[in-house]
């Protein structure tokens, strides 16, 4: 595994700002014709409390985000890991720090939204321990999305 480096920031970063740009290209790559409405995914991050940066060599390879989502419960957003990076435990892991910063910051639960369309996605979260819930806000009346959360306590 690659030694890597753990940067919590925020919104502004700029290399979450280029990350993301990637992410957005990659769904709507993935997704385009599916009904899903990816320009919504081009999440607002001004409610943004935690951004998560990991680097190698100081370049950035993955990132997440999160926000509020009620008074027990964060809702993690914009993960994304390069794709030379990825089949290498790098998702699981930043998902586990986001869920450490969650817990420290005295969240109950992890929330989450995916798409059929992203099976590895998917898989991943179900792998931590992520189980199917109810659709909730923008998602709820598209048949696409894949809601989940975890208890973290």
């Amino acid at each position: 595994m690659m030694k890597l480096e753990w940067i919590q920031t925020d919104r502004e970063n700029s290399d979450f700002t280029a990350l993301c740009q990637l992410l957005n290209r990659e769904l709507v790559l993935k997704l385009s014709g599916s009904g899903d409405p990816i320009s919504s995914r081009a999440d607002k991050t001004d409610d943004f409390e935690t951004v998560l940066l990991a680097k190698t060599n100081l370049v950035p390879v993955a990132c997440a985000a999160l926000r509020p989502f009620s008074t027990d419960t964060a809702e993690l957003k914009r993960m994304y890991v390069l794709p030379e990076r990825r089949n290498h435990g790098l998702g699981s892991i930043l998902l586990g720090k986001c869920e450490e910063i969650a817990r420290y910051r005295n969240y109950r639960f992890l929330v989450l939204e995916t798409n059929i369309l992203l099976p590895d996605a998917k898989r991943l979260y179900e792998k931590n321990g992520y189980v199917k819930r109810a659709s909730y806000g923008p998602f709820a009346s598209l048949q696409e999305t894949i809601c989940m959360q975890k208890a973290l306590f």
